[in-house]
């Protein structure tokens, strides 16, 4: 019961900070014109697939194939699945025309093999747990970009959701750095949070490392006595380089052109995708 009636606690508190929290056009803008990657429709193909367990026969189908063979024949006689399609992916049951797939429709290795071909093609023999895949691409479709007005709603709630996070995230880093913490003097604990880092005129203390350090899930699930060591000397090095990295893109990205909002690390992701937005 207490526990729940903190989280509510807890939960009542952060809606108070975010109730009036909106976002403008410019933000909406600025942040389709970062992110539009991410709002864009998935690669897909239009491909027919052979599912045997027999890699002899395999390798054997795969050679008629090559030789002009037909794909769907061969499909329809010797497939383990979808030989009723001749191997059509995406096809309803007893059609036999291929409809357009995204990666998740294969397994890994055969979606990769398959993607990997970025135009009409045949993938080799593909093993996945003792079955073997041979996938004829008949067309790829790449990803396209959708548009602002297309995405607009879509991307309106993300944004929100995300400045809304960077509200509550900021408030607690204040509430954080403005506390007194303080014990009774027959206490043999004791406080203390030194400056271990600066970047330009931010500090970086003692605390935050720690507190980045053991809220790493990571890390959480190798705390015991034998891998102190390991996490004070390769783990903590390592977050307090990526925590002086994180200070040093938010610096960066107050002098770049967009409107950056969200939580630290959103900001981070979101001032790099915008300076390497013509890498190719």
């Amino acid at each position: 019961r207490f526990s729940l009636q903190e989280q509510i606690r807890r939960q009542k508190y952060q809606d108070r900070l975010v109730k009036d929290v909106g976002v403008s056009d410019e933000e909406i803008t600025s942040y389709y014109e970062i992110n539009s990657g991410a709002y864009s429709t998935e690669e897909r193909i239009k491909a027919r697939m052979l599912v045997l367990d027999d890699e002899a026969l395999a390798l054997n189908l795969m050679k008629r194939i090559e030789s002009g063979e037909s794909f769907q024949e061969l499909a329809s006689e010797y497939s383990l699945e979808l030989g009723s399609e001749k191997g059509a992916l995406g096809a309803p049951k007893g059609k036999t025309e291929p409809r357009p797939i995204g990666r998740a429709a294969l397994v890994r290795p055969v979606a990769n093999a398959a993607f990997g071909l970025k135009a009409s093609g045949l993938t080799g023999v593909i093993k996945h747990s003792n079955r073997f895949h041979i996938v004829s691409v008949e067309e790829y479709l790449p990803s396209q970009s959708r548009s602002l007005v297309e995405v607009r709603t879509e991307l309106q709630e993300d944004l929100l959701e995300l400045k809304r996070a960077g509200v509550a995230e900021n408030t607690l880093r204040q509430l954080r750095s403005n506390a007194t913490i303080s014990f009774p003097e027959e206490s043999s604990f004791s406080f203390a949070n030194p400056v271990i880092a600066s970047v330009g005129s931010i500090e970086i203390k003692e605390a935050e490392l720690i507190y980045a350090t053991y809220g790493n899930q990571q890390i959480q699930q190798a705390l015991s006595p034998e891998f102190a060591p390991l996490i004070e000397q390769l783990f903590k090095p390592n977050v307090l380089e990526q925590l002086i990295e994180q200070e040093l893109i938010l610096q960066g990205a107050g002098l770049l052109g967009p409107s950056f909002v969200g939580t630290r690390a959103s900001v981070s992701r979101d001032a790099l995708n915008f300076v390497s937005r013509d890498a190719t």
